[in-house]
């Protein structure tokens, strides 16, 4: 294993424990009508008392976005959402489209997709993600899945990670993200598939050159002018980002990630910083 604060690359067999609880759980299915994500909501948060198993079925070919004022899909513990090929859709940019209601959840996700302007998936600290089929398919700017600090997910079956574009300004992982102490496990055909511009345009407006009275002598002062400039190095684990464990086994796939430079320039670009720019097309480990 790699020493503390270095991600770890597995490509070996792994014993997880079981997602599933032993009790069977309630069951209850959501159709496709007018107040369809009111009641998804209320299935899942409001059917059974936290930490209760209930499996949630979705209706093929329905699409479901978060009711109200809500940001997020946010699922309680023992939650299980099975969705025929239905969509959870997020519709802004500031929060992930799913993650779970407290930390310590054990949540599964089956045939479903997720997308939306944001991060499809977060997995908060100690909780456990189980996704089978599952595709996240989400914004052009973020990744699609991160899973933070002793979180840690099961990625099976046909799951597909495919973030849209650039990392984030905190940097990287277009396809996943996992953050120290987080744990990924890819199985059966599971696949990441993403890329990241290594570098972007950051939109600042000119400063300065402004003529101003001074406030204790009475003078007119022009401040110094400073160009429009913008400049940001990105591009670190197109695919995966991983300052955890990453265990790859079976027939999963990290395949098909890049880097590609921008060809944009700002008008007074500044030195990228080469150290930085290229740093895992696939795995930044």
């Amino acid at each position: 294993m790699a020493a503390a604060g270095v991600g770890a690359v597995v490509l070996a067999a792994a014993v997880l424990p079981a997602q599933a609880a032993d009790e069977p759980g309630k069951s209850v299915t959501v159709g496709c009508g007018k107040n369809r994500t009111q009641a998804l909501h209320r299935a899942l948060v409001k059917s059974a008392p936290i930490g209760k198993p209930v499996t949630v079925y979705l209706t093929k070919g329905c699409r479901y976005t978060y009711p109200d004022k809500r940001k997020q899909f946010s699922v309680p513990d023992g939650r299980t959402i099975i969705g025929h090929g239905a969509v959870l859709e997020g519709r802004t940019d500031l929060y992930p489209v799913l993650t779970s209601l407290t930390s310590g959840s054990r949540i599964t996700l089956e045939d479903v997709t997720l997308t939306g302007p944001s991060l499809c998936v977060l997995v908060p600290a100690y909780s456990h993600f189980t996704l089978k089929n599952v595709n996240l398919h989400c914004s052009q700017s973020m990744t699609a899945m991160r899973v933070k600090d002793d979180g840690a997910a099961d990625l099976l079956g046909d799951t597909e990670l495919r973030g849209g574009g650039a990392p984030t300004a905190h940097g990287g992982g277009g396809g996943l993200i996992i953050e120290r102490g987080g744990t990924v496990h890819l199985r059966d055909r599971a696949k990441i598939t993403n890329f990241a511009l290594s570098t972007r345009m950051v939109d600042v407006p000119a400063g300065g050159g402004e003529t101003i009275t001074n406030q204790k002598t009475g003078e007119l002062v022009t401040t110094p002018y400073t160009p429009a400039r913008g400049y940001q190095t990105d591009g670190i684990g197109a695919g995966v980002l991983n300052r955890g464990t990453l265990t790859v086994e079976d027939q999963a796939t990290i395949t098909g990630n890049k880097i590609v430079r921008t060809t944009q320039q700002p008008k007074y670009p500044l030195a990228p910083d080469d150290h930085h720019a290229y740093k895992g097309g696939g795995i930044y480990n």
